[in-house]
């Protein structure tokens, strides 16, 4: 039962999916029986109508296409799918499961009214901003230093249809957003102007200055001489007459529709009904069914605890003076940060060995998947988080990435 675990979790990150008759009990079966057949199904249906979430874990079957997410079709589809399998799930009784089978059928649940739940709110009215996008993770994909693997001809064409996939989503992004305006579901202007540069760095004057064109760059000798001068040609194609355009209309649109509109407050809770939708992305990153405001007196008791451990620290190491004086010490001291991106990376790999020689210690259960340390790409690293990781596919074919942005090195300090 330890994979209906991994399918549950799956299932309530997958994106896309559609109703199918599948989503039924068989009323001759014992309720286990019946609750592995309900999420295998889930499960089965998400691989196909999420191909993105798909290849994260290893199922390349699906990696010519891209689901347009951001349709109201499409949010229709999912919505029902819910829905159905809600409604399949209630046919069985919690009473007849073990108690792996009983956490199963109670992660399901959560999920699938999580998700109707969330419908109520216009999550597709905002679908960009600079830190969890399509449009700023095509291009990662698109590398060929990423998820989306470019070892055969057939890898090169099935990149090729999704970016067929890319330019619907992104139009369509233009077209939702468009509603967000009339109806003042905006992003707040200090993310969108750090949006902007991510967009624009992929309207380049040559398809060789494309970071879509490195898969041929680093094309495989192992291709026919037919395959790489036709793949060449499509992928030059793709991008100048594809992805080219279409980062420039998303920049256009943002910079002279978009960006006047956007607001100067941050909080989702400034947004129409933006009290409830906080609420509700409280509850779904916490599950615990406390109001915000007492979350948030959590987080201040948090920060006053560790201002205290921190003035402690101070004491240990002997620093003579106020705190403030104390931050502004480690802040500018050459002696806490790296000089080159290089070194900053390679102290990650050292204390990557480090934490490998103590895992034994704490755990029994290990990943297949290693994982690797990398610098975040040039593109997007001027507006992207301190550090980041994109998991590897379970059975280990795949790693990890940890990413650290060495795009200002003072702020990575050695400590």
């Amino acid at each position: 039962m330890n994979r209906i675990i991994f399918v549950l979790v799956f299932c309530g990150l997958a994106a896309a999916c559609g109703p199918q008759e599948s989503a039924s009990v068989d009323a001759g079966q014992d309720a286990s029986a019946a609750l592995n057949d309900m999420v295998d199904a889930y499960f089965e249906e998400n691989l196909e109508l999420n191909p993105l979430g798909a290849m994260f874990i290893g199922d390349n079957r699906y990696n010519d296409r891209l689901a347009n997410s951001l349709s109201k079709d499409h949010l229709d589809k999912n919505l029902a799918m819910e829905k159905q399998y809600l409604d399949a799930l209630n046919e069985i009784d919690p009473s007849d499961l073990d108690v792996q089978d009983r956490l199963s059928y109670e992660v399901f649940r959560l999920d699938r009214e999580s998700a109707i739940e969330g419908a109520k709110y216009p999550f597709h009215l905002v679908p960009i901003n600079q830190m969890f996008s399509l449009p700023n993770f095509m291009p990662v994909l698109g590398s060929g230093n990423s998820a989306q693997p470019f070892v055969t001809v057939e890898d090169y064409d099935n990149f090729l249809s999704r970016l067929d996939g890319f330019v619907v989503y992104s139009d369509q992004a233009i077209v939702n957003m468009r509603e967000g305006i009339e109806e003042g579901i905006v992003q707040p202007r200090v993310v969108m102007e750090k949006v902007l540069p991510q967009i624009t760095a992929h309207v380049v004057d040559s398809a060789e200055d494309s970071v879509f064109y490195q898969p041929i760059a680093n094309m495989s000798d192992d291709f026919s001489d037919a395959d790489r001068a036709r793949l060449t040609d499509a992928y030059t194609v793709a991008i100048t007459e594809k992805i080219v355009p279409v980062y420039s209309r998303l920049a256009e649109f943002i910079e002279n529709e978009y960006l006047p509109m956007t607001r100067e407050t941050v909080g989702v809770s400034d947004l129409p009904g933006g009290d409830d939708w906080y609420a509700y992305l409280v509850l779904t990153n916490t599950t615990i069914a406390m109001d915000p405001q007492e979350i948030h007196q959590i987080g201040l008791d948090e920060v006053a605890r560790i201002r205290t451990e921190m003035e402690d620290v101070m004491q240990q190491v002997g620093f003579d003076g106020e705190l403030k004086d104390f931050f502004e010490f480690v802040r500018s001291d050459d002696q806490f940060y790296f000089d080159q991106e290089e070194d900053l990376v390679n102290g990650y790999m050292e204390l990557k060995d480090v934490i490998n020689t103590k895992l034994a210690e704490l755990f029994s259960d290990f990943p297949k998947a290693d994982y690797e340390v990398r610098p975040v790409e040039e593109f997007r690293a001027a507006s992207s988080a301190g550090a980041s990781y994109q998991r590897g596919t379970p059975d280990g074919s795949r790693p990890g990435i940890f990413y650290i942005n060495t795009h200002n090195l003072r702020a990575q300090p050695k400590f």
